[in-house]
């Protein structure tokens, strides 16, 4: 290193002074080691002393010839004047540190610097210079340009906040997002752009304790007055210890806050207008079995306005044992020994009706498990449940209608029987005609009361039927007249029966054995009696058969027993007269009359 020596007059006192040449002779290797530019400046400002770190940084040498000159000079912010911060110190003796400037190189390039200034005193403390430390900070410089520029163009609001909450610093996002300009929000407190108090200050207690902030939700007041909704992320900056400031990265989501709200919202309508119009009904019961809420379809079900179901008891109305054996569920459900149960019961309306519904109640509890309310999904099954009513109804019937049927059969097998045994012993000779000709009598009593669903047989059509070998004389000498009842169906059988015979005989030997005769077939009822006739007129004479044969027997005891009666039969000289007499209870169907 080359050292100048300045004179007495040149230091204006250095040398007498806290740093004078013969001094910094004593360790000159030490002075060239250090990492920094050293010069020093008498009171004037010139430079009176160098080291070579000095030279590297200025970028030149100097002559012996221009000693002076180079000593003078300095190159500051691009200007050969003493600079600024070291007229500070000399003319104050105050030190600088710290203090950022741009040095002019000899080549024409710059660099930025970063100096130390002390001042240089004698022994009287006068100050007769003061010594300089220089260190490079291009790079530093440029990257703080660059995080400035990061700072400043950031696509996120930043603002730097101190320990006690006064606002450094702020990007042009932060401005924007609240509407101020720099002036109107550096320097005041971020307490007093949010909207809650207790939010900043745990913010700032947990950043004091070193804990790191990652999107902390908070409220901030824009200058118009609106709320913004923000995502805070920071964490604080210490110095020796303590909390000095912290950089505050603010994500605005009050418009994705808003859209959510919009979405919430569609979505409660949405749900809010399932719910209400639901085509089941859906009710919200209490722990004492009472409306909490219930949608359109609940009311229908229950007959109740909306504002009438509101505190409506579930077991206002018992109506059977199902209904108690839902209050006993309710109950259990309540108690925590189930969650849920479906059960049908009977509900008793407001208008005094009942439909059928079926009920499946679930229960909503809190966190630990407590009955809050119950939700019942009520489903009308009164048409269900007709259904299945006419449905045991008609099996019920036809149950009892094959047990009829069997009835029937045997009865009619034993008929038949009858019928043969009779046909056989008494006319052994002709069996198979008269035989067939009974069977087909019984056969078309049978047509009749199928045709009418064993519900009994018009007497007039009975009547027709018994004589449909005679239909052409229906009439002329075949008169068949009464009033229109229906006989029961089992007297109707042995009526039908009874008829055959009496026509079969008028045939043979009566009134329609001949071109002359005439019969009259009449009934009616009087009172509790009915009466049927048969009369035989302008015939060949009769008389009594010899024998009692079948045909008698179905004329009178058959008849008899069906409708528990009386028979006359007379076979007087002038024609045969039967005449039935019988209560019209055991003949005739009930409302025949």
């Amino acid at each position: 290193m080359r050292m100048h020596e300045p004179t007495q007059t040149e230091m204006g006192g250095i040398a007498k002074g806290a740093c004078t040449a013969p001094a910094l002779q004593i360790c000159p290797d030490f002075i060239e080691k250090l990492p920094v530019a050293i010069y020093v400046c008498d009171t004037q400002g010139r430079i009176v002393w160098f080291n070579a770190r000095a030279v590297a940084l200025w970028g030149r040498t100097p002559r012996a010839d221009d000693v002076e000159r180079f000593c003078g000079a300095c190159w500051f912010e691009g200007r050969q004047i003493t600079p600024e911060p070291m007229l500070s110190v000399l003319k104050t003796g105050i030190p600088i540190h710290g203090a950022e400037g741009l040095v002019e190189r000899a080549d024409g390039s710059r660099i930025w610097t970063m100096a130390d200034i002390e001042p240089v005193k004698d022994e009287n403390g006068r100050i007769v210079g003061a010594i300089n430390c220089l260190r490079e900070t291009t790079e530093l410089h440029l990257a703080t340009e660059t995080l400035e520029d990061l700072f400043q163009n950031a696509i996120m609001a930043l603002h730097l906040v101190a320990a006690d909450g006064t606002i450094l610093r702020a990007n042009a996002r932060e401005l924007q997002m609240l509407g101020y300009s720099l002036d109107e929000y550096i320097g005041r407190n971020i307490g007093e752009f949010h909207v809650d108090q207790t939010t900043i200050v745990d913010m700032l207690e947990r950043l004091s304790r070193n804990e790191q902030l990652v999107q902390y939700p908070a409220r901030l007041r824009a200058k118009d007055g609106s709320i913004r909704h923000v995502l805070v992320s920071s964490n604080a900056r210490f110095r020796d210890g303590e909390f000095v400031n912290t950089r505050c990265f603010t994500v605005d989501i009050t418009e994705r806050l808003r859209a959510e709200e919009r979405v919430r919202q569609q979505e409660e309508q949405r749900l809010a207008a399932t719910y209400q119009y639901a085509p089941i009904g859906i009710a919200e019961v209490d722990a004492d079995g009472k409306v909490l809420r219930a949608n359109a379809q609940s009311c229908v079900l229950l007959g109740y306005s909306s504002d009438e179901a509101l505190g409506h008891s579930i077991f206002e109305e018992t109506v059977d044992q199902r209904s108690q054996a839902d209050r006993e569920q309710f109950r259990r459900q309540v108690a925590g020994e189930c969650d849920r149960y479906t059960v049908e019961k009977p509900i008793h309306r407001k208008d005094g009706s009942y439909v059928w519904a079926s009920i499946t109640s679930s229960s909503v509890r809190d966190a630990d498990g407590r009955f809050l309310y119950a939700v019942r999904i009520q489903q009308d099954i009164t048409e269900r449940k007709r259904r299945e009513e006419e449905r045991k109804e008609r099996e019920e019937k036809e149950r009892l209608l094959m047990c009829e049927v069997n009835h029937r059969a045997k009865n009619m097998l034993s008929v038949v029987d009858a019928i043969a045994h009779q046909t056989a012993a008494k006319n052994p000779e002709d069996f198979v005609a008269r035989f067939s000709e009974r069977i087909q009598a019984l056969s078309a009593n049978q047509d009749l009361l199928i045709r009418n669903q064993w519900k009994g047989i018009e007497i007039e059509d009975l009547a027709r039927a018994q004589l449909s070998h005679f239909a052409d004389l229906i009439g002329s000498r075949i008169a068949v007249h009464g009033p229109k009842l229906r006989l029961q169906s089992t007297g109707a059988q042995a009526v039908g029966l009874a008829l055959h015979e009496l026509a079969t005989n008028a045939g043979k030997y009566g009134a329609l054995s001949t071109d002359r005769g005439r019969v009259d077939v009449s009934w009616g009822a009087a009172g509790d009696t009915f009466t049927m006739n048969w009369t035989e007129l302008d015939g060949p004479p009769v008389s009594a058969p010899e024998r009692r044969g079948f045909g008698t027997i179905v004329m009178e005891a058959m008849t008899e027993s069906s409708v528990d009666g009386t028979v006359a039969l007379d076979y007087a000289p002038s024609g045969v007269t039967w005449r039935l007499t019988c209560p019209a209870a055991n003949a005739l169907e009930p409302g025949g009359m």
